[in-house]
């Protein structure tokens, strides 16, 4: 059973699967084994068709957002400052829900690889709020970014607060795609 599907991979039990066919409308999922998969994230553009297919198949599907279009979403002009603001971040969480459910998905992954070290409990903050948003019965992932460093230096400091970030959704994970390490490296 595949648990879940990005637009550009099967995963199945640790291994990612390219999807090469496509259907005569473009529409790679069009081929995709519908009876072993119980989530799809749909990673880009517009899903109506994605999610209505899914949806005969009893499949759930989630939007991903990272930080630039939680900013358009809620009108932010700087993700970061509005993040650290309490109204500005209650209107944003606000504003993913809406997003969320007007276009019929099941749920949201917070797609966010880098956070600053001054906005750990507030994006902690903002994600609960979302889940409290959210339809009932919707599901909340949230992916980090696996690497310590960032534009090439070592980055140090807790940027994330895993343990209330985990708790407020129902999966958590690292996004440990392009990372590796070699001996003698920390």
């Amino acid at each position: 059973m595949l648990h879940l599907v990005c637009s550009a991979a099967i995963v199945r039990a640790f291994e990612v699967v390219p999807v090469l066919e496509t259907s005569a409308d473009g529409h790679v999922w069009m081929s995709w084994p519908w009876n072993d998969i119980t989530t799809v994230i749909n990673m880009k553009g517009d899903a109506t068709a994605l999610v209505h297919k899914a949806h005969e198949h009893n499949v759930s599907v989630l939007m991903n957002m990272q930080p630039a279009m939680i900013a358009a979403l809620a009108g932010w002009d700087n993700y970061t400052l509005a993040l650290a603001n309490g109204t500005a971040r209650e209107l944003g969480a606000r504003a993913v829900a809406l997003a969320v459910s007007k276009a019929g998905y099941d749920g949201l992954c917070l797609d966010i690889e880098v956070n600053a070290e001054s906005n750990r409990e507030a994006l902690s903050n903002f994600t609960g709020m979302v889940r409290g948003m959210l339809h009932p019965g919707a599901l909340l992932t949230f992916g980090v970014g696996s690497t310590v460093y960032l534009n090439g230096s070592k980055a140090g400091g807790p940027f994330f607060d895993y343990v209330a970030l985990a708790r407020a959704c129902d999966w958590f994970f690292v996004m440990g795609y392009s990372t590796c390490s070699s001996p003698g490296h920390d």
